[in-house]
């Protein structure tokens, strides 16, 4: 349930954790800006969908070789969790508040979403 994108200057995107059976693309397809490539999914051990993205200098991230790489995010937005969880809250119930970014690096443990 991930997609590795080839960005042919020794960079890879992983996208991981979608949706089972959403990935649109396949093997040898050329991608670009605003294609969709799949749902956005639970596929990891998380209570919540999500999606992992990673920027790499390598194909395979099961090696050791391969080392990640900053990445430049734009036109994003930032999610704020509620802060007032209870014993007894459903994940399904959290109401999460939209920050509207442009540029920029975001911090640790944000939650974006693209646009």
């Amino acid at each position: 349930n991930f997609v590795i994108i080839d960005h042919g200057n020794g960079e890879y995107s992983l996208l991981g954790h979608m949706m089972n059976g959403s990935i649109q693309v396949k093997e040898g397809d050329e991608v670009k800006a605003g294609d969709i490539i799949g749902k956005c999914g639970n596929s990891g051990n998380t209570f919540i969908p999500h999606i992992h993205y990673q920027l790499m200098d390598g194909a395979n991230p099961v090696k050791y070789e391969v080392n990640g790489l900053p990445a430049l995010f734009s036109n994003y937005s930032v999610f704020k969790p509620p802060t007032d969880f209870s014993n007894d809250f459903i994940p399904e119930d959290i109401v999460f508040k939209m920050e509207q970014l442009t540029n920029g690096d975001p911090e640790l443990g944000q939650i974006l979403e693209a646009q």
